[in-house]
């Protein structure tokens, strides 16, 4: 299933037609698992099924009708029933969103995660950490992909578009530069315990070493400015993982001469694309001017209380948004997404959605706290589980990559490595 997310998962929009597969495929997927789950799998991972359940059937409820009366009076609703009003139309029961066809494409595309989730929660610890190997050589099919586009090759696999020009498996050239981040803590547990493959682990870890030297110049060369920040966190966070003492103690020559190398590859890999004029992120990140997102946070955080406290609807930014858009805020594209997803669940999902959100969050603080606290050696499932759900957390306050399937699916293995741990340790002691 995971072959087929990131083969066909690459794309937020609703018109992808890779979902055509993807969808009635991940809806099938989630009801098997969620039928085969057993008890004491249901208990052991009952906090994140809880809420995962609880994400769905808040997107379903916006989609029930309400009747006219208790719809028009909800906040923000004024405007289309003035407009229905004076063109006519009889009042009828309509559903809470402003956007139907949003809200339902927002509850289709959590099929993804809950069957990810629905599988994931009937593995054990050697099953999660397979998973994460199998992430790891998939986003290294990504690579591939990302140096055939660089080359020249014409690869694409959406619709064209600056943003796509070196996206790799994705739609969105920061999507992936978020995946070559994610690389990093992914690459140290080939080394702190392996993903429980039939490989030598030597030849596992020489594959993951290189894939982790490639992803810093690659993030340069896909143009993404936040891409730097997140591979920065993601390679200070999986350094301080790494196991140097132990190194260290084997060989200093060889440690050192393996640093040398190391530097000097990702070092000629930046001289080549800055010599050729592919170190977009860097020229990106110097001309700023024409970023308009801060105003447009600001727009949306001063729209709030005209839909507080149920939200526009989950999905439903767009059409909404256009309503009260600023006149100074007009360019001939539109703004899809407010590029910072806790603004947009508020406006969105309303109080609910952040009352879920704060669940997710302090769940996430509290496996983080454990993970990090913790010193057995086992943990560092769970600490690259929690590096990866920072790169995420940091990647949506400015972009959405968790609206892709693939990062909705790597979110729910992230909290089930998370979780795993706090499943099997019991409370940390101080």
């Amino acid at each position: 299933f995971l072959l087929v997310v990131f083969l066909t998962g690459g794309s937020s929009w609703s018109y992808a037609g890779q979902l055509l597969l993807l969808r009635p495929l991940a809806v099938l997927v989630a009801v098997w698992g969620l039928a085969t789950l057993s008890a004491a799998q249901w208990r052991g991972n009952r906090a994140l099924l809880a809420l995962t359940l609880s994400v769905v059937l808040l997107t379903g409820s916006h989609l029930l009708p309400l009747p006219y009366s208790v719809w028009s009076d909800l906040p923000g609703r004024d405007v289309v029933a003035r407009i229905e009003a004076l063109a006519g139309f009889p009042a009828h029961a309509r559903p809470m969103t402003l956007g139907p066809d949003a809200s339902r494409n927002a509850l289709y595309a959590l099929a993804v995660p809950l069957a990810v989730l629905a599988l994931g929660a009937q593995l054990d610890e050697r099953g999660l950490r397979r998973m994460a190997g199998l992430v790891l050589l998939l986003t290294g099919f990504g690579v591939l992909v990302m140096v055939a586009q660089l080359g020249g090759a014409g690869l694409q696999l959406y619709q064209p578009s600056a943003a796509t020009k070196a996206s790799g498996l994705f739609n969105n050239r920061n999507h992936q530069a978020a995946l070559l981040a994610m690389i990093f803590p992914l690459a140290v547990l080939a080394w702190r315990g392996g993903y429980g493959v039939a490989l030598p682990q030597r030849i596992v870890q020489l594959g993951a070493g290189g894939l982790a030297i490639l992803a810093f110049p690659l993030i340069l060369a896909s143009g993404s400015r936040s891409g730097l920040v997140l591979g920065a966190v993601a390679a200070l966070l999986a350094a301080s993982e790494a196991p140097w003492r132990r190194w260290w103690k084997r060989s200093r020559r060889a440690l050192l001469a393996a640093l040398t190398v190391a530097a000097a590859m990702a070092g000629g890999f930046v001289w080549l694309l800055v010599q050729s004029n592919r170190s977009d992120a860097v020229t990106r990140l110097a001309d700023m001017s024409s970023d308009v997102r801060t105003e447009v946070w600001r727009s949306v955080v001063a729209d709030l209380p005209t839909y507080w406290p149920w939200g526009t609807g989950i999905g439903a930014y767009a059409d909404p948004y256009r309503i009260n858009e600023p006149d100074s805020l007009l360019r001939p594209t539109y703004s899809n997404h407010a590029h910072n997803e806790w603004i947009e669940i508020a406006y969105t999902a309303g109080l609910p959605g952040l009352i879920l959100l704060a669940v997710a969050v302090a769940m996430a603080g509290y496996g983080l706290v454990r993970a990090w606290r913790g010193r057995r050696e086992d943990r560092v499932l769970a600490r690259t589980g929690g590096t990866v759900l920072l790169v995420l957390a940091i990647a949506s306050t400015t972009d959405y990559p968790v609206r892709t399937p693939i990062m909705s699916a790597i979110l729910i293995l992230a909290a089930l490595w998370l979780a795993r741990d706090a499943a099997r340790h019991g409370p940390v002691k101080s």
